[in-house]
């Protein structure tokens, strides 16, 4: 009886600690990596934020993404000051940018969600 007793505690007690490696495991995932929502720092918050270029002198054009004035490369048509770009990338400490479309403003991408 004293044999069936021990055996039947350590069943119990290997369940409870396998439960519980197994929750915090699980809560670590979803705590982790909330599915489902934008990142808010980062790298990866600026991509597909939109800007404001605040100058362009000798090539080197600043914009001003959340208040923040960044470095940035243009890519594709030529831009103006005043004129609003969209974030396509960060490379280092520049930003990868590119002007918006009147009709990336009614429409906007889809940020692939």
């Amino acid at each position: 009886m004293y044999i069936s007793s021990l055996t039947f505690d350590a069943e119990i007690i290997l369940t409870a600690v396998l439960a519980f490696f197994f929750g915090a495991w699980f809560a670590r995932l979803f705590l982790r990596r909330p599915w489902g929502r934008k990142p808010v720092t980062g790298k990866e918050a600026l991509i597909g934020s939109r800007a404001i270029v605040k100058s362009i002198s000798n090539g080197n054009v600043t914009v001003s993404v959340n208040s923040q004035l960044w470095s940035a490369i243009v890519v594709g048509p030529s831009i103006n000051v005043g004129d609003e770009v969209i974030v396509l990338g960060v490379d280092g400490l520049k930003l990868r940018v590119a002007r918006l479309d009147r009709q990336q403003i009614i429409a906007p991408p889809d940020e692939g969600v």
